[in-house]
């Protein structure tokens, strides 16, 4: 009976000194784990690199067994790809960019009695490169000859770039206010005169000015004074700014019978940043 009762005693005793030492150890573990990871990682570190090197090196070898063929399809499968990442990164940015023109056009004070619609120009004329250009949108959005077409700036104010020259079922033809047939009425609104566009000789193009007459005489003209659209044309609306007036020739003396004077306009619009125009439609040209 007695053996039994020791037996007993001495099982008791292993299992309390089992769960003693584990209770140990875990709580040891708890307290070194970080450690022990980082030690774990910095002595595996050279098999685990050795084994990343030995695939490595085992791709490359494979490449090395393949035909001239096999990698020439290889290369142009890459290079497709490519192409395609290529083209998603620039309509991606092309998005961006209509993007900010629409974000700009969302903060103008626009008319409700025009129809605003944007476009994309898509085709210049290669000898005469500020004169014409086509944009994507034509009579099926609305778009009709002779509206108007402006250009946005940066702190979101109108420019004019020209009119609606032609227009197709999905394109239309601008002409440009640096064409010599675009002939429209400014207004100046500081000198209180009004002008003709492109009336006059075309010298003045050479240097980026674009030539302006029946300048009345007899007026204060303000140097570099911003020229606006009068609002006379029918489909032009009016105080769109056309450009900067420089001063006009005199009109010689005092007692001068010339009745005007010509003078040269430097555009507003600068051609070759303009890549996106919004083409105004309807509407009356005495509102804005």
């Amino acid at each position: 009976m007695k053996t039994d009762r020791n037996k007993l005693r001495i099982n008791l005793f292993h299992a309390a000194a089992l769960l003693l030492v584990f209770l140990v150890l875990w709580s040891a573990y708890r307290v070194f784990e970080r450690s022990f990871r980082r030690f774990a990682g910095d002595f595996l570190y050279p098999y685990l690199s050795v084994s990343q090197g030995i695939s490595q090196n085992l791709s490359d070898l494979s490449l090395l067994g393949l035909s001239r063929r096999e990698l020439a399809l290889k290369l142009e499968s890459l290079l497709k790809e490519n192409r395609r990442l290529a083209a998603q990164a620039a309509l991606a940015g092309e998005l961006l960019v209509q993007n900010e023109m629409l974000r700009k056009m969302q903060q103008l004070k626009l008319s409700p009695v025009w129809k605003y619609t944007p476009a994309e120009i898509i085709l210049r004329d290669p000898l005469f490169w500020n004169e014409s250009v086509t944009v994507n949108k034509g009579s099926d959005d609305g778009i009709s000859d002779g509206d108007a077409a402006v250009a946005v700036t940066g702190d979101g104010r109108l420019e004019l770039v020209g009119v609606v020259r032609q227009c197709g079922k999905h394109t239309a033809e601008i002409q440009t206010v640096y064409h010599p047939d675009m002939k429209i009425s400014l207004s100046l609104p500081l000198s209180g005169a009004t002008g003709i566009l492109n009336h006059g000789t075309r010298s003045g193009l050479d240097n980026g000015t674009i030539p302006v007459g029946f300048l009345p005489t007899g007026k204060n003209y303000v140097p570099d004074e911003a020229a606006v659209t009068s609002g006379f044309e029918q489909g032009i609306p009016s105080n769109i700014k056309v450009g900067n007036l420089k001063v006009p020739e005199s009109s010689g003396n005092i007692f001068s019978d010339r009745l005007f004077l010509s003078g040269k306009l430097v555009p507003a619009a600068e051609m070759n940043r303009i890549r996106f125009l919004i083409i105004i439609s309807g509407g009356n040209s005495n509102q804005q």
